[in-house]
């Protein structure tokens, strides 16, 4: 892939991601969030797409009392400084992180 020099650091959901623009595509990573995610993601058709990946693959994981329960019985499930938090697989960097989440009602 040939880069031009259109590179640029953002401030996106309060993690620095660094947005560079190759000849016909655009491909963004993450440098301060986990080493395994220093790697590039895309090709995106555009800025938006990009984002909007990145956000989504970020998000926090949306989980039912079900949900919640089977994470507490493999012991996947904390409380840290009053916060209930899950053990989580990253999509963006890969790695298994400890994260709140949102509680939601089962379909």
């Amino acid at each position: 892939m040939k880069y031009t020099n259109n590179s640029e650091f953002i401030l996106h959901d309060g993690i620095r991601v660094v947005i560079k623009c190759g000849a016909n595509d655009i491909f963004i990573r993450t440098q301060d969030d986990a080493p395994l995610s220093t790697s590039w993601h895309g090709p995106y058709p555009d800025r938006l797409t990009a984002l909007s990946d990145f956000g989504a693959r970020r998000a926090i994981p949306k989980l039912t009392a079900e949900d919640i329960q089977r994470k507490k019985n493999h012991g996947y499930y904390s409380v840290v400084d009053g916060v209930p938090m899950v053990l989580h697989h990253c999509d963006w960097t890969g790695a298994t992180i400890l994260t709140p989440f949102d509680l939601v009602q089962a379909h």
